[in-house]
């Protein structure tokens, strides 16, 4: 019987209803990026599955960014991401957040929703590290068979690697002959608009990438934790980056957590030493997903666009932008208001 760990820090996880596409993991071999032997696993996207609803009337706040994206696809998101190239040369973006993308028309996307922060876990050793989650629902309300019972918004973490205690007890070996000796989990977890955790759940696949089962974390569950990595120049696949050499056991002090951070290898001794995001310019890069009348699904992205600052600078930077990225800023958007109804007054006739 499990002892259910409701994480108010980091609470539980499901069932994922909507998969964005399934992959098989394969260990890219001679890649190190991290210390004790962290490493980056390589996955191969396949068949596009059933996505969450759009943005439609919710309004997320934040920042509004725009790209363009050619081509026609059945969904677009909108990546926050910094180039990054590893120890042994690999040139990568590196994924912040992601959040979806709505058609203004013309191969033009709108992103909502950027808050310049990103979503951070802490292991319980007091150091954030980057989980790269995606928005997946903006405004979900669970099905009555999911275990998430929380409405919210719907963020999801893939590729997480993770073992349960009670297999463990049963059979210390039990994960021995598991593809990286552990199960291939997904993160589901929902918060309110502000951010705040509400619930989190945990989603098991096998090695072919097909669901299981859905359990809540509880203490003594292990896993591991990493951040996507994206090579422009193959869109079919992805890298994620983990953090520790095997996976770590939960504990009451774990926690999931929107904020601004800037983690930096002298703080972590799970990233290279010479890490620093401080110093990493942010771009936006829409990804276009779709999928053909064989089932098989084609990806692309578009040129990144640079947002004109670092993410050590993402909190001082101003918030309205010129550049390609197409930012645009709140104040901004209310002065044009202003200006254009007292251009309107001003065309009015007086009426006595």
């Amino acid at each position: 019987m499990r002892n259910h760990l409701v994480w108010i820090k980091l609470l539980p996880l499901l069932l994922l209803m909507f998969p964005l596409v399934s992959a098989a993991g394969i260990p890219q071999t001679g890649f190190e990026t991290g210390k004790a032997g962290a490493s980056v696993a390589t996955y191969k996207r396949g068949l596009l599955a059933k996505r969450a609803a759009a943005v439609g009337e919710k309004a997320l706040g934040g920042e509004t960014l725009q790209g363009e994206l050619a081509g026609n696809w059945d969904f677009v998101t909108g990546v926050l991401a910094f180039p990054y190239t590893s120890e042994d040369g690999l040139d990568l973006y590196q994924v912040a957040l992601t959040l979806p993308g709505e058609s203004l028309g013309n191969q033009r996307y709108a992103v909502a929703g950027w808050q310049r922060e990103a979503f951070f876990l802490d292991t319980g050793d007091g150091v954030p590290r980057l989980m790269s989650a995606e928005l997946i629902d903006p405004a979900f309300v669970p099905e009555p068979q999911d275990a998430l019972f929380e409405s919210g918004q719907l963020w999801l973490v893939t590729y997480v690697p993770y073992q349960e205690i009670e297999e463990l007890e049963r059979n210390p070996d039990f994960y021995a002959d598991y593809p990286g000796a552990a199960s291939n989990a997904d993160v589901r977890f929902v918060t309110d608009d502000a951010g705040e955790v509400l619930q989190v759940a945990i989603d098991i696949f096998d090695s072919f990438d097909e669901y299981q089962y859905s359990v809540e974390p509880v203490i003594g569950d292990r896993f591991n934790l990493g951040f996507k990595g994206y090579d422009l120049a193959e869109p079919d696949i992805f890298y994620i980056r983990y953090y520790f050499d095997q996976p770590i056991a939960i504990t009451d002090e774990v926690s999931i957590e929107r904020r601004y951070y800037v983690p930096d290898g002298s703080s972590d001794t799970a990233l290279p030493q010479a890490f620093d995001a401080a110093d990493l310019e942010l771009f936006l890069i829409l990804e276009g997903v779709a999928e053909d009348t064989a089932g098989e699904a084609s990806f692309a992205y578009n040129t990144p666009s640079p947002l004109g600052y670092t993410w050590g600078e993402a909190k001082s930077s101003p918030a309205a932008s010129s550049g390609s990225s197409g930012v645009v800023s709140p104040l901004l958007s209310l002065m044009l208001i202003v200006l254009l109804l007292n251009r309107r007054r001003q065309s009015m006739p007086r009426i006595r």
